[in-house]
């Protein structure tokens, strides 16, 4: 049995807003954007909550501790030991001599006297090949081995298959390599399927709710823990009440969501019952979603909680509301009849001291 909370963290609109897009299916797994002059990004997360860059991350962390979301780690990247920016240029420099002036280019190698160089310096203008050391044409197949694309170092002439690799920071412009470069993770984030019943409980928004009693000169309250007759702390998804009346039996409405992927059913009405006797409430609503039993129906009646199903939380709203506003009404029409007694009574006791004093006769 789930029960509509709102944490702090649900509350806010960012994180609202990124719950509804994963609930929606228009975001299912969020990743990063490699930007060069930003660095990474989660691009879908900042459009959806209008966050930018390390308050989305933010979000996003605060989501995988509180268990809605997962985090997967999608690779490793190098870090300035600097200044700590990703963005980076990649330089090769010769291992024997650490010039940065080498060239890439298919090698061969004469097999009679062991030359290696490019095939292109091999050739010919007439389309032969010469072994400029040995000076010995290359006529035959056999004569030559290809060795694949190597690096040749213009200053000292190595040739090698993997020169050194160094990086240099784009913000800062030092430069570092795979040893002392620090390892960046980068993870994407997705939703932990096991929670998703959560997502569907803690996105419902009761704005709409809150502003018509507000509207109706009542005050309302989301997510509150009250403190009962019993000394005892107990959760309520919304409390709403006329200004002043907060702790009356006349004027307040306790409300509770329930979710329960199989339908609520009688636990769900004896807990609910069991946190309004610890308090002076006139009406109690319990909102059932998807389902509510019969049993449990018949079981509200009886304590007189008004017991009401929906099969998704999007028709929450719309049936709360239609279930307060009768109450709002006939308490807005009892006020008004108060109203309008005090204002007969003044107006009766005003005319009363206006009239003049009669003469009383002397005997």
């Amino acid at each position: 049995m789930l029960v509509f909370s709102r944490k702090e963290l649900y509350k806010r609109k960012d994180v609202q807003k990124l719950l509804n897009a994963l609930k929606e299916g228009k975001i299912n797994r969020i990743t990063p954007k490699f930007i060069l002059e930003e660095g990474l990004r989660y691009l879908d997360a900042e459009e959806i909550t209008n966050l930018f860059k390390e308050n989305v991350k933010t979000v996003l962390e605060e989501l995988v501790e509180d268990g809605i979301l997962v985090k997967e780690l999608l690779e490793t990247r190098l870090a300035c030991p600097k200044c700590g920016s990703l963005k980076a240029s990649l330089k090769l420099v010769c291992p024997a001599c650490n010039s940065p002036s080498i060239k890439k280019g298919e090698a061969v190698e004469h097999v009679a006297c062991g030359h290696v160089d490019f095939e292109t310096v091999f050739k010919t203008p007439e389309g032969g090949m010469i072994c400029l050391k040995c000076n010995s044409p290359i006529s035959r197949d056999e004569d030559y081995r290809r060795l694949g694309f190597l690096y040749k170092c213009l200053v000292c002439g190595e040739f090698s298959k993997t020169p050194r690799r160094i990086l240099t920071c784009g913000e800062c412009e030092s430069e570092y390599n795979e040893d002392n470069g620090i390892p960046f993770e980068v993870y994407g984030y997705s939703v932990n399927e096991s929670r998703k019943e959560i997502i569907e409980v803690e996105s419902l928004d009761l704005s709409p709710v809150i502003k018509n009693l507000r509207t109706s000169f009542w005050e309302a309250e989301t997510s509150v823990i009250l403190k009962g007759k019993s000394g005892l702390e107990h959760p309520f998804t919304l409390m709403s009440y006329r200004p002043g009346s907060k702790n009356t039996e006349e004027t307040n409405i306790m409300v509770d969501v329930v979710f329960e992927k199989n339908g609520v059913d009688e636990v769900s009405v004896i807990s609910f019952f069991s946190k309004i006797l610890d308090f002076n409430v006139k009406h109690a609503v319990l909102v059932g979603v998807p389902s509510v039993s019969e049993e449990a129906k018949r079981l509200g009646e009886s304590y007189r909680i008004s017991v009401l199903e929906c099969s998704k939380m999007e028709e929450v709203v719309e049936t709360l509301w239609n279930t307060i506003k009768p109450i709002v009404e006939e308490e807005a029409s009892k006020t008004f009849m108060e109203v309008a007694g005090i204002l007969e009574t003044s107006q009766a006791l005003k005319n009363l001291l206006k009239e003049e004093p009669q003469d009383i006769a002397k005997p």
